[in-house]
């Protein structure tokens, strides 16, 4: 079936989406992937692919939310090819949180990521895209390719390690 040429509304339209998302998407990418280059590489690629089905994308309730899941995919699929983990070298700079000052903006996320760091890929993803970005469990299931209670006991290990490592304060 062959696709319609993009109006100059649409290319708008996804400029637009693409500006306002970047460095949030960005930002959820990292946290899974501990690794900003690969997460600028997992989202280029997601926006990619939005782009292309932009005409169905736009009318999603959060298009966000699935260029996020897409990107997550695509660096679960390079680890699997890969087979290794490197450490993160890189902090995901400029991820917005307005609800801190820069200072404890700036601590809760190297928190956050010195705790993420201590985690497995999928409960790392798991993590991210239940807690962070606020997927139910069956959608978080199904973008891993896994069952909900797989999703669920990823999720309690998770937070157990995290428990474990920055005490009940840290959680909050």
């Amino acid at each position: 079936m062959p696709t319609q040429a993009p109006t100059a509304e649409d290319e708008a339209a996804f400029s637009d989406f693409y500006l306002r998302t970047v460095r949030r998407v960005t930002g959820s990418i990292a946290l899974v992937t501990r690794d900003l280059h690969a997460a600028e590489d997992a989202a280029q690629e997601a926006y990619c692919r939005a782009a292309s089905r932009w005409t169905r994308v736009r009318h999603l309730d959060r298009p966000d939310l699935w260029v996020v899941r897409v990107g997550i995919n695509v660096a679960i699929s390079s680890w699997k090819r890969h087979r290794r983990e490197g450490p993160l070298d890189h902090a995901p700079d400029g991820i917005q949180h307005d609800d801190y000052s820069h200072a404890d903006r700036v601590i809760a996320e190297k928190t956050l990521q010195w705790g993420l760091e201590h985690l497995t890929p999928r409960q790392r993803a798991a993590v991210v895209m239940h807690h962070a970005e606020g997927w139910p469990v069956d959608h978080v299931a199904r973008s891993l390719g896994t069952s909900q209670s797989t999703v669920r006991t990823h999720l309690r290990r998770a937070q157990d390690k995290l428990r474990d490592l920055l005490g009940r304060e840290g959680l909050s």
